[in-house]
């Protein structure tokens, strides 16, 4: 986000604006596409980058591998809206096209967009994956057993609100078949809208109701509900709900370890799938356009790792115990074990830019 201070049309969404919708795409749906367009497509600049959410995808469009009508050659296979060549590897993806509106329109002929300038990121959990599941998913299967308690305690509690008590009246007659006896007629009293006077008359008696709601009945599954969703997305309850309250330091500091991890992993598939691509395409473009000062282009072709080699510097987290954490990095890089470049990395900081401060 330092080289690039907006990236949509209004220059008022930065690439870490851009990341957040599209890390909030994959924990809802399990994944999402990011899908680079170039000015010879029609675009209005020289590179587009499009966030396309998953319902783009069909997911019942598929074929099986044949010989083409008139061509004779061998057909690629279409599953889930992906295409694959004979060997397995993605050749395109073909996605819901827009209508007027900008809402897919899977009725409509299908946009094909080659597969190089797709990055389709999704948690491939076995073999012959091809499309991604919502992380919650199987949390949210378990959670659904819970639901009938859940709505009854509910249900209760909005009738005990309705209900302000029981008019009880007696009332002497003669019941078919019996001898004659006191016979008792119950109706309920509700609230209604606004302020209003109930009076008894005769043998009427009111009783007003103790319903006993709200409880703390429901309270021993909140944390299960919370346990369950966080480690559906790897996180730790006390992260999921942000109460520390019942941790004590080396729990709490387990705990942060368990979600740096798993920010670090989710770093890490950013960068490879999104960023990595995205940097790489906007150096070809500045090659070719002749911007890189003493680089030709036949030069770059020759050896381009060489000059798109790169490295990011992600977003670091705090630290549990920041001076016992900040002794211990000095131990690492002493013993050999790390270097300034790493640990800086860890905070979120260029280790060049530090020097270079250092040195003014």
């Amino acid at each position: 986000s330092r080289f690039c201070k907006g990236v949509d049309p209004s220059r008022r969404e930065t690439l870490r604006m851009f990341q957040r919708v599209a890390e909030s795409e994959y924990i809802e749906v399990g994944e999402y596409f990011q899908v680079r367009s170039l000015k010879s497509d029609g675009r209005a600049v020289p590179l587009c980058i499009d966030l396309y959410p998953s319902e783009r995808l069909d997911p019942t469009l598929s074929r099986g591998n044949g010989l083409g009508m008139f061509t004779g050659r061998t057909v690629n296979r279409i599953t889930n809206g992906i295409e694959f060549d004979k060997t397995g590897a993605r050749v395109a993806y073909h996605f819901d096209p827009l209508d007027e509106y900008g809402i897919p329109n899977p009725t409509g002929d299908k946009v094909r967009i080659p597969a190089n300038r797709v990055s389709h990121r999704y948690l491939k959990l076995r073999a012959g994956q091809e499309r991604g599941i919502p992380p919650m998913f199987a949390a949210m299967i378990m959670l659904r057993d819970l639901d009938n308690p859940l709505q009854v305690e509910i249900e209760g509690w909005q009738a005990d609100a309705r209900q302000l008590g029981v008019i009880t009246r007696e009332n002497r007659g003669v019941i078919p078949g019996n001898t004659e006896r006191d016979a008792v007629d119950e109706r309920p009293v509700y609230r209604a809208a606004g302020a209003h006077l109930i009076e008894a008359y005769g043998t009427e008696k009111i009783d007003f109701k103790q319903s006993g709601r709200p409880n703390n009945r429901l309270e021993p599954f909140v944390p299960i509900i919370a346990r369950a969703l966080g480690k559906s997305i790897g996180w730790s309850y006390e992260a999921t709900t942000g109460d520390y309250s019942k941790v004590n330091f080396a729990s709490g500091r387990l705990g942060r370890l368990s979600d740096a991890a798993t920010i670090r992993n989710h770093q890490g598939e950013i960068q490879h799938l999104d960023l990595a691509p995205t940097y790489e395409a906007v150096i070809w473009l500045a090659v070719e356009k002749g911007l890189v000062p003493g680089l030709a282009i036949a030069d770059f072709i020759q050896d381009p790792d060489r000059y798109i080699e790169h490295s990011f510097v992600a977003q670091g987290t705090e630290h549990h115990d920041p001076g016992k954490e900040v002794v211990a990095a000095g131990l690492r890089i002493l013993l050999g074990l790390s270097t300034r470049e790493e640990e800086a990395a860890a905070l979120g900081r260029d280790w060049e830019e530090i020097a270079d401060q250092l040195e003014v």
